[in-house]
């Protein structure tokens, strides 16, 4: 999970870099203008959120795996469940 974590920071660094290029290039050439976010921006930026989406993919499916998990239990029988009544506690 790290290592794909710390490869779409990667990819997104590389992404928002390219991105950030293209753009100051397309402004810049045209009107000699400079714009308000360089390059370097663009690549912490796309660092950032791509390892961030990443991260919130792999909670999502996590939580739908063990919320699956737990629902699946359902069929074991009533000896095997985690939340079948304590029969201890009514005899008493």
């Amino acid at each position: 999970m790290v290592a794909l974590t710390i490869l779409a920071g990667l990819a997104g660094a590389w992404l928002g870099y390219e991105y950030g290029a293209y753009r100051s290039s397309l402004c810049c050439d045209r009107s000699g203008a400079t714009i308000l976010l360089s390059p370097v921006t663009y690549f912490a930026l796309g660092s950032s959120l791509m390892a961030n989406l990443i991260m919130l993919v792999f909670g999502l499916a996590k939580i739908r795996f063990s919320e699956f998990d737990r629902l699946s239990d359902r069929t074991a029988p009533m000896a095997n469940r985690r939340d079948a009544p304590s029969y201890r506690s009514l005899n008493r």
